[in-house]
């Protein structure tokens, strides 16, 4: 089994209820709980401020403003983009 390198965290300051897509594109509700660390693999940050968060496992959670959740800590992969990615 290979092991993760650990990157980064998304550090989540008020947890609620999230779409996230799978690594397999299947599209599910999940709650994430606050005041809590999640391991990032990387970020891709979109010209209209807006972020998709790839998790360690491939699990996207897309188009949120990570300021209004909470803040990213580590050395993510960061992607800068122009265009919107579906």
């Amino acid at each position: 089994m290979t092991e993760h390198k650990h990157k980064g965290d998304l550090y989540l300051e008020v947890g609620g209820k999230f779409n996230l897509i799978d690594k397999n594109g299947k599209e599910h509700t999940d709650t994430l709980i606050g005041d809590k660390s999640y391991w990032v693999d990387s970020v891709i940050n979109y010209k209209d401020g807006y972020s998709d968060i790839i998790f360690f496992e491939g699990t996207k959670l897309p188009q949120v403003k990570v300021s209004e959740l909470g803040y990213i800590t580590g050395n993510p992969d960061v992607i800068n983009l122009d265009e919107i990615i579906e």
